[in-house]
C-alpha cells in the first residue's frame, strides 16, 4: 500500500476503467457477430427452403422423351 497519495487508487482505477471500456468494446464485436451470424443462418435458410419448396418441372409436352432399352 502506498502511504500519503491517492497514486494507487487512482491507478487502480484507471486501469479498471481501461478494462471496461475493452469488455464493452468486445460485447459490441459480439453483438454484431451474432447478428450477422443470425441473418446469415436465416438467409441460408430461405436459399434452401426455396430450393426444396420449389415444384418440380413438367416436361413441356413438346419435348420427347428418351426411348428406353
Amino acid at each position: 500500500m502506498s502511504v500519503g497519495g491517492g497514486g494507487d487508487g487512482e491507478r487502480r482505477s484507471k486501469e479498471n476503467g481501461r478494462a471496461l471500456r475493452m469488455a464493452s468494446q468486445q460485447q459490441e464485436r459480439l453483438e454484431i457477430n451474432c447478428s450477422y451470424l443470425r441473418l446469415r443462418s436465416m438467409a441460408l435458410l430461405a436459399s434452401f427452403a426455396s430450393l426444396t419448396l420449389t415444384p418440380r418441372r413438367a416436361p413441356s409436352p413438346g419435348k420427347k422423351s428418351l426411348p428406353v432399352g
